[in-house]
């Protein structure tokens, strides 16, 4: 029985001093990542030190002049609406907005990742203002872009058919949240395994056993760490640099570089700190050499059989690991807290696609390519109506008619496409209010096969609690960039049939309760502020509230995601009195 014991303590002793050294592992090297790559002045150095903005001024004329000449000259695939945003863009392109829009974008990404913003950042515009036009009855459009400042980073994405950037983006910062969550708790992780082995062992030799093994285990991993860092920069980044860098417009030997300004500093500093934690680990072994080190040890192994030391010992131990447990379950329940509210749980779930599988069925004719899409649910297999799934040409890629089509699952869960072959982006939004279920992420799927093409989804509901709600702000602002208060708008859900022959628009299968109309009320600051189901919708201005003087705004669409705040803003022209 003693035996059995005595192989249950080392065994216990062994597998926390394990844990422990993971967690000194984790916490070092979360503090690593938070000073080099994950830290924005970090990258601004590396901006500099790389000549990021030369290359990026460079590579941005070449990309609308390459954009005026294909489309907006030959209007290849291209609206109205993603003209002007070209033309908008296309007028800030000097070396100084690019250098204040890196700067600006980069500092807003960054705070976007870190939690302290829910909004993607600005894209300063710099049109030139122009005179305001004698009339504006045929000027409007064109005096309206000049004075257009600023341009969302989430609105031009949706503009370019892009959109799916931003679940990437919500990834990264769900990896900025574990990484920050994990360095909170392994410090007080190491003090409840720590003192678990204090409450196991009778003799300090073994505490001092157990601190050498974690942190030779702690070291262990931080030494594979930096292996791993040496291996990608002097192998795996250089020989795979065209793969890696193929979303990304830049010169290979720019992002080449860039990369490994990166991997080298932390690699460095993982090696440093594995050579420091064995510097420690091998100090523990001669603690209890010194001679009063020793005399503490005789003097705890002589007092550790009296019952009343025994009672102080396991009293203190178990109080702090009860205050630290206590910590633990605090942090936890926020982290749930937190995780639930940013809908973390769809992200992981989107990228992931576990449920999807695809059949072909041939066709005689080598002409068609069918695209049937079918959602069901996850549990009880169960058709899922009411979803919208748009279906987008990558434009330039390939040559026919189509460029984006839009269909909705009917009530056996299915939509029908009629396509050309060739890639296109999928993109998936509810059409009818609140959607119960977690979405997949946006994906690009090359139709090759001549017939029809189905792709099954089988959906999770998603229990996260916020019923897939976001945030739409609607900033209102005047020919001189003043913010206009009280113009009350209101919000109907986009119920219409898209354009396209084999789309059917299903009946409403509705069971919670959703208000018939959304209505909000600018503050000072001109903003009217709207928590929506995800979705699509029309908004409106309230006539009888409208301030005089300015002409009557048009109806326009909006887009609500639950995974970010969406901010449209609406320049307000004034009214032209014409004398008869």
């Amino acid at each position: 029985m003693k035996k059995l014991q005595r192989a249950a303590k080392l065994f216990i002793l062994l597998l926390t001093s394990f844990l422990s050294g993971i967690f000194i592992f984790l916490w070092v090297i979360t503090i690593l990542l938070d000073a080099t790559i994950m830290d924005l002045n970090f990258h601004m150095k590396l901006f500099e030190k790389n000549d990021i903005y030369s290359e990026v001024q460079s590579e941005v004329s070449i990309l609308f002049d390459n954009l005026s000449n294909d489309a907006l000259k030959h209007s290849l695939f291209l609206d109205e609406d993603q003209k002007k945003m070209l033309y908008l863009l296309q007028g800030s392109i000097s070396p100084q907005m690019i250098r204040e829009n890196l700067d600006s974008t980069t500092e807003g990404l960054f705070k976007y990742f870190r939690a302290e913003t829910s909004l993607l950042p600005d894209i300063k515009i710099d049109t030139g203002l122009q005179q305001d036009p004698p009339s504006l009855s045929q000027n409007d459009s064109d005096y309206i872009l000049s004075k257009i400042k600023r341009i969302s980073l989430s609105a031009i994405l949706r503009s370019v058919n892009h959109s799916y950037i931003t679940d990437y983006m919500l990834s990264i910062r769900l990896v900025y949240f574990i990484s920050g969550f994990v360095q909170k708790i392994s410090p007080f992780i190491y003090i409840a395994l720590l003192f678990v082995a204090l409450g196991l062992s009778k003799h300090l030799e073994e505490i001092l056993k157990w601190i050498f093994r974690s942190l030779i285990f702690a070291g262990i991993l931080n030494l594979l760490a930096a292996v791993l860092g040496f291996l990608l920069y002097l192998k795996f980044i250089p020989d795979n640099i065209s793969n890696l860098a193929v979303f990304i417009p830049l010169k290979d030997e720019v992002i080449l570089s860039y990369f490994l300004n990166c991997t080298l500093p932390i690699s460095i500093l993982c090696a440093a700190c594995a050579v420091f934690i064995a510097f420690l680990s091998i100090l523990t072994l001669y603690l209890n050499k010194i001679a009063i080190i020793r005399y503490l040890g005789s003097t705890l192994e002589a007092r550790s059989s009296q019952r009343y030391f025994k009672t102080i010992k396991y009293t203190a131990v178990t109080l702090v690991l009860i205050f630290t447990l206590g910590v633990l379950s605090s942090q936890l329940h926020s982290f749930r807290k937190v995780f639930a509210s940013n809908n973390f749980n769809s992200v992981v779930s989107r990228f992931t696609n576990a449920n999807a599988h695809t059949e072909i069925i041939a066709a005689k004719d080598d002409t068609i390519y069918t695209l049937q899409i079918k959602l069901f649910d996850a549990k009880n297999k169960s058709p899922v109506s009411g979803i919208r799934i748009k279906a987008t040409e990558e434009a330039g890629k390939t040559q026919n008619e189509y460029h984006a089509l839009n269909a909705i699952t009917d009530e056996t869960g299915c939509a029908k496409f009629t396509l050309a072959k060739g890639p296109f982006w999928l993109e998936f939004s509810a059409a009818y209010g609140i959607n119960k279920y977690i979405l997949p992420s946006p994906f690009l799927f090359n139709l090759e096969s001549v017939g029809t093409t189905i792709i099954t989804f089988d959906l999770d509901q998603d229990k996260s609690g916020n019923n897939n709600t976001g945030i739409v702000e609607i900033e209102f602002l005047d020919e001189d960039n003043l913010h206009v208060k009280n113009i009350e708008v209101f919000v109907n859900n986009s119920d219409r049939t898209y354009e396209n022959n084999e789309t059917t628009s299903p009946k409403s299968t509705k069971t919670e309760k959703v208000p018939d109309v959304y209505a909000s009320l600018t503050n000072e600051e001109g903003v009217a502020v709207l928590r929506l189901p995800e979705g699509f919708y029309d908004v409106e201005v309230q006539k009888d509230k409208f301030p005089p003087g300015y002409k009557m705004a048009n109806p326009f669409e909006v887009r609500c995601s639950s995974d970010l705040t969406t901010r449209y803003t609406i320049r307000l022209v004034k009214e032209t009195n014409t004398s008869p």
